[in-house]
């Protein structure tokens, strides 16, 4: 994972059934999480989750391309809808 400054990870827990979940070519993909971790950026603590990705290791998914959030087991969430209204927000965001 790459480092910034101001970011530190101050544990890593084990991650059980929950995945990340993305867009990518138009297909809801989701990926195991390996763990979560608790941040803390600024002095403010969060916590994210870190999955594998090929050739770049572990990383924090929110900062993987079409990253759309996490996944529990009864997850009843329409991915496809949240894909669309992520993509018209960021769109929206960029002509600013």
């Amino acid at each position: 994972m790459p480092s910034r400054p101001n970011r530190h990870i101050l544990q890593v827990l084990p991650s059980s059934a929950w995945k990340a979940v993305y867009e990518r070519e138009g297909k809801i993909v989701k990926s195991d999480l390996v763990a979560f971790a608790l941040l803390d950026e600024h002095g403010a603590r969060r916590v994210a989750g870190l999955d594998p990705a090929p050739g770049n290791g572990i990383g924090l998914c929110e900062e993987r391309p079409g990253f759309l959030g996490y996944a529990g087991l009864d997850d009843d969430i329409n991915w496809y809808k949240l894909a669309k209204k992520i993509r018209k927000a960021r769109r929206k965001k960029s002509k600013k």
